[in-house]
């Protein structure tokens, strides 16, 4: 990545920054979020701010009992971070 910005240090209990990820050649800069919260209170919304994307993928970074990563794709305004499981988050592709 080559920039990095913090969205929320703790603010309603979530930890949020954005990585700016280069591609090479033609290709746009990726953007990819990890997300975390502290709280105690179960689901908390936090909307993303994901451009033009129409959808984005939301994996789970801690994994089940089998050793599965949940993974989603959702809508930017539907991402929700849980207590204490950390989420990366990237754009799906428009096409």
């Amino acid at each position: 990545f080559n920039h990095v910005k913090v969205l929320s240090e703790g603010t309603d209990h979530v930890w949020a920054y954005r990585f700016r990820v280069p591609q090479g050649g033609n290709l746009p800069v990726r953007n990819l979020w990890v997300l975390w919260s502290d709280g105690e209170a179960g689901r908390v919304d936090y909307p993303l701010d994901a451009g033009a994307a129409t959808k984005v993928r939301v994996t789970r970074l801690v994994s089940d009992a089998e050793g599965n990563f949940e993974t989603q794709v959702l809508e930017p305004s539907e991402v929700k971070v849980l207590p204490r499981s950390p989420i990366l988050v990237e754009t799906v592709s428009n096409d």
